[in-house]
């Protein structure tokens, strides 16, 4: 996977480089904004992380720019490309910043590596068609979170690029490779290896596959590129839940720290003693505006500069275990923010104490002198420094999101004024009729939840605790699942006897896992509501397969925007992944998924359902004697006709060469054949025009099976569809036919 970094703080950015490339990733640096903005334009990343604070470029501008380039491009690099914003700002309204301008996730600076592991593991899987972190192909498994390959339940060994070029395969099972592709997707700038090379590689992951038994899994595409195998599947099983994260204790033979004294890891060492000059000399500007403050000489810039520099800070030294001197980071920044009079004497105090959370070899005479202050300061010093600094209340308070009881019931203002931006589609997702299943067993969540998303049109529906989980989940149709991570009573009950099956430590997880690893529901955006975010809990959530959280209590703003967040992702990749360009339709693999859902609703509710497979006469020479163009308008229009006369819950998808597929939902055989006589009809007397100018008709033919009289599952459905369509062809055209009741003429 080939990761684009940009950060402009050189040391934090090789330390992640360092970090990553151990995990098997690909990472190229940018060092500045625009930097990183030239190589996003000529080259594509399977994931970005960002900074926020930038020189030339800040990293909002860049996401904004980003996903404005979407827009206006056809088919941009990077145009389904995640990014994960990381920056120092741990406010609500940063983060609603940062996700409104389009980022796909936010981490608060000092980095959790092994969270931000987790964050990323989570957004390169929704690319990937299965969602689940566990890859399989018959008898091999690839898992991401250890990055370690199996095949008949015995470990493979593999090179770090045979791992990579397998995953990538395995993540883009239905596309080929060109060398040149592989090239750039698999290697860095700084590598650039020949195509021999790429061929190389190859033929040793197929030797090695081939020994363990795994068979001959990639073939070659002659003139094309490699690819899987097209008869073998690949299939995303369940998915187990970290019960104790990778201990970190270093090793016994390592010299370990004294108690008390800072220290940085020993793998970062050489990192950090390539980079704490920097650092120091970074201090050393905060200090020097810090005396400028006691001297009431500071200007505004050398004040905006110094909070920058405190911000660097904050991010780096907790990235390297300094996590003392990260806080008094954060502390001194939070200082230099404030719009309040300055207290530079306190100020000063935290530089000493920074200075003292600093490794020993980063340390100087830092004794608080008063020889150091201007001389009007003395008498403002302590005694004595102490280690212990006594708590400052805090100078910039979270603002405020949500309106009290009686402002929000007596408002005239609109919802969206709470979002600091509201993009196009996310107006557009507004616009719809969402439907959000909750989870919990607090019933002040659901009041909550109900006062903050009902005035977006958002409906919150809790499930029936006697239906289980899969028939509330038929019965509501939900768009998004919020889930409870905590311990929960409806959970469990929602489980039944699945929740040992699947064997997580808390049913909420068991339930995530659950409707992760089934076949209709996998790819249903899942949120958990959280009240602990510590690093443990965080990896546990995201190996369960969520695709967020949102921390308790829950603040509106952040609430409202990663909901619409998560759906506004969900329907650009079924726009692009999911719908035929032309039609507007859903192409094959979504209309199946469609109709294998509504396939189930109908055997739940004791429903009919019918299946009809409707395919275009001649449309071959159509093309031939009207032109391509022509043809297109006829497609158009069959798909804007199934749109008008069939109801939004049947399904309508295109499958190719002017074959449609339909899924008719609670209503007779006969009734189904009247209604697709009805839309033949219409569409032989619509007259189109192609590239002769002369006016010109076309016909249909459908094939229709029945549930539960002509089969039980989609497969059979089809299949006797496919032979009603096939003696329909057989006896002329315009024709509808079934197996039991033979043809029936719509001329």
């Amino acid at each position: 996977m080939k990761i684009l970094l940009v950060e402009d703080d050189r040391g934090l950015a090789e330390l992640l480089h360092q970090k990553l490339t151990r995990e098997r990733y690909q990472v190229e640096l940018a060092f500045d904004g625009q930097a990183g903005w030239e190589l996003a334009e000529a080259f594509q990343y399977d994931l970005i992380l960002l900074d926020w604070v930038l020189p030339n470029l800040d990293g909002v501008s860049f996401c904004k720019q980003l996903r404005e380039q979407q827009r206006l491009s056809s088919a941009p690099l990077n145009q389904l490309t995640p990014v994960i914003l990381m920056t120092a700002r741990d406010e609500s309204s940063s983060k609603v910043l940062g996700l409104n301008a389009g980022a796909d996730d936010y981490l608060v600076k000092p980095i959790d590596f092994n969270e931000l592991l987790a964050r990323m593991r989570v957004l390169l899987r929704r690319r990937s068609s299965s969602g689940s972190s566990l890859l399989r192909w018959e008898s091999l498994c690839l898992d991401l979170n250890s990055s370690t390959v199996t095949c008949n339940e015995q470990l493979l060994t593999l090179t770090p690029k045979e791992y990579e070029l397998l995953q990538f395969f395995l993540l883009n099972p239905q596309r080929i490779f060109s060398q040149s592709a592989l090239i750039e997707h698999l290697w860095t700038l700084d590598e650039l290896p020949t195509e021999s090379t790429v061929r190389a590689h190859i033929k040793g992951l197929r030797q090695k596959l081939k020994k363990h038994g795994a068979g001959d899994l990639i073939e070659t595409i002659y003139g094309l590129g490699y690819r899987l195998k097209q008869n073998q599947t690949a299939t995303a099983p369940q998915e187990e839940v970290d019960q104790k994260p990778a201990s970190s204790a270093p090793d016994s033979t390592s010299p370990l720290p004294m108690a008390g004294t800072p220290a940085v890891e020993l793998e970062l060492q050489d990192i950090w003693a390539a980079h704490q000059q920097n650092y120091l000399n970074l201090l050393s500007e905060i200090e020097q505006a810090v005396m400028a403050i006691v001297a009431e000489t500071l200007t505004d810039d050398k004040r905006l500069e110094a909070s920058r520099q405190a911000h660097t800070l904050v991010g780096s030294l907790g990235a390297f275990g300094l996590e003392q001197a990260s806080r008094l980071a954060k502390q001194i920044e939070q200082k230099l923010n404030q719009s309040a009079p300055i207290d530079g004497v306190y100020l000063h105090q935290l530089l000493f104490e920074l200075r003292r959370a600093l490794p020993p070899d980063s340390q100087r005479d830092v004794e608080l002198n008063p020889s150091v202050l201007p001389e009007q300061s003395v008498l403002r010093l302590p005694p004595q420094p102490s280690l212990l600094l006594p708590p400052e209340p805090e100078t910039l308070p979270e603002p405020q999101y949500s309106q009290p009881d009686s402002e929000l019931q007596n408002s005239e203002a609109q919802p969206q004024q709470l979002f600091l931006t509201v993009s196009p589609s996310s107006r557009q997702i507004l616009q719809q009729e969402v439907r959000l299943l909750l989870v919990d067993d607090d019933p002040e969540i659901l009041g909550l939840l109900d006062k903050i998303l009902l005035p977006w049109g958002f409906q919150v529906i809790l499930p029936d605790q006697a239906q289980g989980l899969w028939q509330s989940l038929e019965e509501t149709l939900p768009d998004l699942l919020l889930l409870n991570a905590e311990p929960s009573n409806l959970c469990s009950s929602l489980m039944g006897s699945e929740n040992s099956i699947v064997g997580a430590s808390l049913p909420g997880f068991a339930l995530c896992q659950a409707v992760r690893n089934h076949a209709t529901w996998c790819e249903l955006p899942i949120l958990f509501l959280s009240t602990q975010t510590h690093s443990e809990r965080v990896q546990q959530i995201f190996a369960a397969g969520a695709d967020d959280y949102i921390q308790k209590p829950i603040v509106e703003a952040e609430l409202v925007t990663r909901v619409v967040s998560r759906l506004e992702w969900r329907q650009m990749l079924r726009q692009l992944t999911e719908t035929d360009e032309l039609t507007g339709l859903s192409n094959r693999r979504r209309s199946t998924y469609d109709l294998t859902r509504l396939l189930q609703v109908a055997k739940r509710q004791n429903h009919s359902l019918g299946v009809v497979l409707l395919d275009l006469d001649y449309l071959q020479p159509i093309i031939d004697q009207h032109g391509m163009d022509a043809g297109n308008q006829v497609l158009i229009y069959l798909g804007q006709l199934l749109k008008q006369m069939l109801r939004s819950e049947d399904v309508i998808g295109y499958w190719d060469s002017g074959a449609f597929m339909l899924g008719l939902y609670g209503i007779t055989a006969l009734d189904t054949e009247k209604r697709i006589a009805a839309l033949l009809q219409l569409l032989q007397q619509q007259p189109f025009v192609g590239q002769t100018e002369t006016p010109f008709y076309v016909t249909a033919s459908a094939g229709i099976a029945q549930y539960p009289e002509d089969g039980q599952n989609v497969q059979k459905l089809y299949e006797v569809a496919h032979t009603a369509l096939y003696q329909a062809k057989s006896r002329g055209q315009n024709q509808v036919a079934t197996i039991i009741k033979g043809l029936a003429d719509v001329c």
